[in-house]
């Protein structure tokens, strides 16, 4: 008769969690377990005001580019919990935040609304509508880094749009070269661009010399 072998009641538990250590180890993650989510992500200038035409990459996939509204709906997908960091390339004339938009996924509820991100991209210039007004002024060229940009009508008042790097000190001039009645000749006027679009208003007063007339004594007969 052979004899069948006798296995203790320890040996075969230890057997038992072999078997199943492996089937852990060989079993992939369910794709049922994957979360799926769908956002918004809005790029917007200091002011809050939409920029359009930001790209949104994750990794090297670009993911979307933001509308006229600066909206831009990103569809993410992994294990709950992943975190997922999102770059923002905002268009010409604005600098990228350095750091990226992290999205950690999770499971939505049913119903629940879309969820919301923002992104900033900073302005490179400003534009500075200038208001001027000059006394005794009119007809002047306003100049901006040595070029005409507009010139004061009869009342002495004059407009200009001017891009000007955020916080930086700025000036423009009013040449009298034409005029050299006019005191002080050739005055600059200082402003300074904030963080955002605005209008400037400056003021300048002239005075007009008047040419010393000289009048030169009669002549009279002196007597003989």
């Amino acid at each position: 008769m052979a004899r069948v072998p006798i296995f203790s009641a320890p040996l075969i538990s230890a057997f038992l969690l072999v078997i199943a250590g492996c089937d852990l180890l060989e079993e992939k993650p369910s794709a049922s377990l994957e979360v799926r989510l769908t956002l918004k992500l809005k790029a917007v200038d200091e002011a809050d005001h939409p920029v359009s035409g930001a790209q949104v990459k994750l990794g090297e996939t670009n993911k979307g580019e933001t509308d006229s509204e600066g909206v831009v709906l990103v569809t993410l997908s992994g294990q709950p919990g992943r975190v997922a960091p999102l770059m923002v390339k905002c268009p010409s004339g604005f600098a990228s935040p350095e750091k990226s938009v992290d999205v950690g996924l999770t499971r939505l509820a049913p119903g629940s609304p879309v969820p919301e991100f923002r992104a900033r991209c900073t302005a490179l210039l400003r534009s500075i509508v200038i208001g001027l007004r000059a006394e005794n002024g009119a007809g002047l060229p306003l100049m901006y880094l040595g070029k005409e940009i507009a010139r004061t009508d009869a009342s002495g008042v004059a407009h200009a749009v001017l891009s000007v790097p955020p916080n930086e000190t700025a000036s423009v001039q009013l040449d009298t070269s034409g005029a050299p009645a006019l005191k002080p000749q050739n005055p600059s006027l200082l402003f300074k661009a904030g963080n955002r679009d605005e209008m400037v208003l400056l003021e300048q007063k002239f005075t007009i010399t008047q040419k010393r007339v000289v009048t030169k004594p009669v002549q009279r007969p002196k007597p003989l």
